[in-house]
């Protein structure tokens, strides 16, 4: 870590309760899961479904860095890297970070309401399948 690393990721205050419920309550998908868990869910969400919010409100670094596993904070710097379309900004993890951060932020509230809001079925098999999707549209032609 250089200087300018956070050591914590943050998430909204406002948002705390969510975390919580997302990793407690028996019919989450997160039920047992770490906050970093959640976090890094909703980033790679967040990026896929162009939910960024800039203005975290209340922020609070309550998720410390230490807790990814060096596989994970690559897909966090993978984010960026697509965000800002240069590798440049591997340089700058303080920016590499705030960008993750705020991709976190703008799409806890629709993981919450995904789980949460009422929808029709199992929320682990529909963000299951929208996974499985997701990935088949990256999958390499074979050879």
């Amino acid at each position: 870590m250089t200087s300018d690393t956070p050591r914590n990721l943050r998430y909204s205050a406002v948002d705390g309760e969510k975390y919580r419920s997302l990793t407690q309550d028996d019919l989450s998908p997160f039920h047992n899961a770490y906050f970093k868990d959640v976090f890094l869910y909703a980033a790679c969400y967040g990026f896929r479904n162009g939910l960024r919010e800039e203005k975290i409100e209340k922020p609070e670094p309550n998720i410390p860095l230490s807790a990814f596993s060096d596989e994970e904070l690559w897909i966090l710097k993978a984010i960026a890297i697509t965000e800002t379309g240069s590798l440049q900004v591997l340089s700058n993890e303080k920016e590499v970070y705030r960008v993750v951060e705020e991709y976190a932020n703008g799409a806890i509230e629709s993981i919450y309401l995904e789980v949460f809001g009422g929808k029709p079925g199992e929320p682990y098999k529909r963000m299951a399948q929208d996974v499985r999707e997701e990935f088949q549209k990256l999958q390499l032609p074979k050879r």
